[in-house]
């Protein structure tokens, strides 16, 4: 073992993690996921509005569905061991310029269940074809819902991080030697 790796107290020094008080990261990525749906529902309105009159008005599912599962997995990737303003911002920016392709995704695949439970014969090609076009459309999404999605998920992000940083420090125990009622200190 190396010289310094253990603190004085036998201890492997000090976690750069958030403190169980302030909620599991789980948690944390579900608060993510809940809000940044509304933002996806809004989406989703929005290209229902744009759609066949005629047609069936289901956009709105979709896009809550796609925002939530991608807010929750990018947070839970990017910021939920370690939240704050950039972290929840790059998060933030990834889920808005993700969503449109998990959305079309989504939709793909409840095509393809929808087939399979009406007889139709799915193969291993129709169901590549079908996730091949639907990261085409989620792209082509993004070419014209991006310019929107992605700022706003940012925002999001950087304002959930902030929140979550702060909980984070108001709930962390006092440091050894630290003057009782003082933030703890940022590494």
């Amino acid at each position: 073992m190396k010289d310094g790796m253990y603190g004085a107290d036998g201890g492997a020094g000090r976690s750069r993690r958030l403190p169980a008080a302030a909620g599991s990261p789980v948690r944390r990525s579900l608060a993510m996921g809940a809000a940044c749906a509304p933002a996806g529902l809004v989406v989703g309105v929005f290209a229902d509005r744009l759609g066949a009159p005629d047609g069936p008005q289901v956009m709105w599912a979709y896009g809550l569905l796609a925002a939530f599962f991608t807010g929750f997995l990018a947070w839970r990737g990017l910021a939920a061991v370690r939240p704050g303003v950039l972290r929840g911002a790059v998060a933030g920016a990834v889920t808005g310029a993700l969503s449109p392709a998990m959305c079309s995704v989504l939709m793909s695949a409840m095509e393809r269940a929808q087939d399979a439970l009406a007889g139709l014969p799915v193969g291993p090609g129709a169901v590549f074809k079908g996730f091949f076009l639907a990261v085409l459309m989620g792209l082509i999404s993004l070419y014209y819902a991006g310019g929107v999605t992605v700022p706003v998920g940012a925002a999001i992000g950087a304002v959930l991080g902030a929140i979550q940083r702060r909980r984070a420090e108001r709930t962390a125990p006092p440091e050894q030697g630290a003057r009782p009622g003082a933030f703890p200190r940022r590494t």
